[in-house]
């Protein structure tokens, strides 16, 4: 579902992705060019499996194994992978370099 504003709304929660204080919609391409060794970094960084990944974030494995082969996430997929990131130290900043800042805001139904 999307919000007025263009920042995707899921279960009544949503998120913007903001770079240098520009916010970003969510289906931009906003990854980093390395995405796929920046989330094998991030798989380290938990001591989780390539499955067990999978299943903290919420995605099929199979999807992990598309992002890792260059596909990028969005919508509801990349809102749970940044969700995961913000859980460990320095999840963010391994998933998407400095200066990218992510918020996350509920909202009323």
């Amino acid at each position: 579902m999307r919000t007025h504003d263009g920042d995707a709304r899921i279960d009544g929660r949503s998120i913007r992705i903001i770079v240098r204080g520009r916010v970003l919609p969510l289906e931009s391409a906003v990854f980093p060019p390395d995405f796929p060794d920046r989330l094998v970094r991030l798989k380290e960084a938990s001591g989780l499996t390539w499955t067990a990944l999978a299943r903290a974030i919420g995605v099929d494995r199979k999807q992990v194994r598309r992002w890792r082969q260059g596909v990028e996430p969005c919508g509801g997929a990349a809102f749970s992978l940044f969700r995961f990131a913000m859980r460990l130290p320095k999840g963010v900043e391994i998933l998407m370099g400095e200066g990218f800042r992510v918020v996350l805001w509920e909202t009323e139904d």
